[in-house]
């Protein structure tokens, strides 16, 4: 296949995209990723695997990152399998497409309740402010996607159908997921973002949520500055949703059903950012000789993290004294 039949393909594979409603930053990333994809096909290339394999070398000795040339190339493998899937060539060639290994790196995420103080400052408006309500909608849309980790287009895209809140105790949402075909999942609702649909919504055009995108990286991106911290996207919200749970010791195959990802290499490899003290401290409570050597500081030292972790108030806590220090514990039965 040659580079202007491509070119008529992709153009049907973009409009599939807006109908599918993928947010216009997605679009737009599609569109240059094929761009520069046909620029290096010119017209004597064809379409196929060796092609990707130097459209992949090429962009290295560019001196793109690794995650980079990744991001490209994922795009390919997707448009690759929805022309199988629409007959337009005979084999589903996608798999044969190596990705680069990303290196693993710290985000540097802020915890889910730093990300939360984030939101709150980020949306903060006088009353008289023309802003005002379109901030609040904004709030609410941010905390949701903070208690659930479902990504921006997901949660831009529901409907007051979509939710299930009848059965108590047993609340859920439905949510179209990105390459499910516009199938329907169910999620769990936590009591905090029950709340939030409790109050009043502006909602445009049947949505749920009346905001955008772009509002929303806006609102999270003065919120960081107000904080003077680094800045986060909507996205990185879904990275703090998985690493806080894994962190909080959440197993593996529940927190994959969360995120809704077909691998659990996907959530791991991508999603899930622990520290390196997250290791260490995870190592100290796990090896068996690191138990069975514990020191008695270093046991007063994995409760006092395990207590900070629970965050109870003083009022809920009894002491018990570890080695001449006093300790607040969880409180079994009242004092």
């Amino acid at each position: 296949m040659k580079t202007n039949e491509l070119k008529k393909i992709i153009k049907s594979y973009i409009d599939d995209s807006v109908i599918e409603q993928n947010s216009k930053n997605t679009i737009d990333n599609k569109i240059g990723a094929f761009r520069r994809f046909t620029e290096f096909m010119g017209t004597d290339k064809e379409f196929d695997v060796n092609t990707t394999r130097e459209y992949s070398i090429n962009l290295f000795n560019k001196k793109w990152m690794a995650s980079s040339v990744a991001t490209d190339m994922r795009k390919i493998k997707a448009l690759i399998r929805w022309m199988y899937k629409q007959k337009n060539i005979k084999v589903d060639w996608a798999s044969l497409i190596k990705l680069p290994i990303i290196p693993k790196t710290e985000l540097n995420l802020p915890t889910a309740e730093k990300a939360k103080e984030i939101i709150i400052a980020g949306t903060t408006q006088v009353k008289r402010n023309r802003h005002f309500k379109i901030n609040l909608e904004g709030r609410d849309c941010l905390l949701f996607m903070l208690y659930t980790g479902i990504r921006v287009n997901e949660a831009l895209k529901l409907e007051a159908t979509d939710f299930y809140l009848e059965n108590e105790n047993h609340e859920i949402f439905k949510v179209i997921s990105k390459g499910k075909g516009g199938a329907k999942e169910s999620l769990p609702l936590l009591p905090q973002a029950l709340e939030i649909l409790k109050r009043p919504r502006v909602g445009r055009h049947g949505k749920y949520f009346g905001v955008t995108e772009e509002a929303l990286n806006a609102m999270l991106s003065r919120g960081c500055e107000k904080l003077g911290i680094t800045k986060i996207t909507c996205h990185k919200l879904r990275h703090i949703f998985a690493t806080e749970n894994a962190r909080g010791g959440m197993r593996p195959y529940v927190l994959k059903r969360l995120m809704r990802h077909s691998e659990i290499t996907t959530t791991d490899e991508y999603y899930i950012n622990l520290e390196m003290d997250d290791l260490k401290n995870e190592l100290e409570r796990c090896f068996p000789l690191s138990i069975k050597e514990r020191s008695s500081e270093q046991t007063f030292r994995l409760i006092k993290n395990s207590i900070e972790q629970l965050k109870i108030s003083d009022g809920q806590f009894k002491t018990v004294i570890v080695e001449g220090q006093s300790l607040s514990i969880e409180r079994l039965l009242p004092v």
